[in-house]
């Protein structure tokens, strides 16, 4: 079974499980509540979200500041590849000592089959302590977000607790799922597929869905 059809495979058992799709516009303003973020042309000394456009290859082509509007997200090009960290940041740059707070944590599963998607969501929807806010389907991988209400800001002793946490997190998960490639850890400023757009080679549509226990 190669990439696309294993996307195809995944989406059709996350659709007869009735899982709830979210849009962009949701997923991001949960992500980035109204007013956390600078406002279009403001200067309230706000930060802004940052998003990295690619070309067809992968390759970075650019990056924009995401307003409190999500405007930069909501309007991008559904064919279009672009990624971002669940961060905001004071200025446009990507180096840690911009980062201000962190919004979620996430994993990134690489589940090969239908029957190891099937686990995670039995897994998810029946643990309190694992429960994520959403799981994300892109061509290369199912995503966990485990958002935020308040963010947590990225001070160095904070980012050493959040690691610890995603790591005992990894551990659990890759205990109880026997997966065929196990969950390998990824900095908390991972860069992540942009809902509403597509990835891989294939450029499928990176899709959200609402985690909800049973």
């Amino acid at each position: 079974m190669d990439m696309s059809q294993l996307y195809e495979a995944l989406l059709q058992y996350i659709e007869s499980e009735n899982y709830q799709e979210i849009d962009a516009k949701t997923f991001y303003r949960k992500i980035f509540p109204e007013g956390i973020l600078e406002k279009e042309g403001g200067s309230e000394g706000k930060p802004n979200g940052i998003l990295v456009t690619k070309d067809a290859s992968g390759k970075p082509t650019g990056h924009s500041a995401i307003s409190d509007e999500l405007n930069e997200i909501l309007n991008l090009d559904p064919d279009s590849e672009a990624v971002m960290a669940p961060i905001s940041y004071y200025g446009q740059n990507l180096t840690g000592r911009n980062g201000g707070v962190l919004h979620a944590l996430t994993i990134t599963v690489p589940v090969q089959r239908v029957a190891e998607l099937e686990r995670l969501l039995a897994i998810l929807t029946q643990s309190v302590f694992l429960k994520a806010t959403y799981f994300v389907l892109t061509v290369e991988s199912i995503q966990l977000y485990y958002v935020y209400e308040e963010g947590v800001a990225m001070t160095g002793e904070a980012q050493k607790e959040l690691i610890a946490q995603k790591q005992v997190l990894i551990d659990r998960f890759n205990e109880l799922l026997g997966l065929t490639k196990p969950i390998a850890m990824t900095p908390l400023a991972d860069r992540l597929p942009i809902i509403g757009t597509v990835s891989g080679k294939d450029r499928l549509p990176v899709r959200a869905f609402q985690v909800k226990l049973k």
